[in-house]
């Protein structure tokens, strides 16, 4: 089954929002980085090598995304790059 996932960014004082279907969470941030391999111009500042720097680093069981306590359906994980750090929370859709 898939669900909607939101994704809210937080990157170099901006904060960005998106959403992606998965069926998982980790997918979600897959699914997330391909959206931006289209289109980079939600998120300023954002460029190809910076884009492949969060690939690389979603790979990495590390930047696994981590259950919050206290809430049900959601998560967060962070990816540091040359040019910022990246905060990003998830929560699940139930559709």
């Amino acid at each position: 089954m898939k669900y909607t996932y939101t994704l809210i960014v937080e990157f170099r004082g901006g904060t960005y929002i998106n959403q992606v279907i998965a069926s998982n969470v980790d997918l979600a941030i897959i699914a997330w980085i391909e959206q931006l391999k289209i289109s980079r111009k939600p998120i300023k500042y954002l460029g190809t090598k910076t884009l492949a720097e969060i690939s690389q680093e979603a790979k990495d069981y590390d930047n696994t995304p981590k259950a919050l306590d206290g809430v049900d359906n959601v998560w967060c994980t962070s990816f540091c790059t040359k040019v910022g750090f990246f905060l990003i929370n998830i929560i699940k859709t139930f559709n």
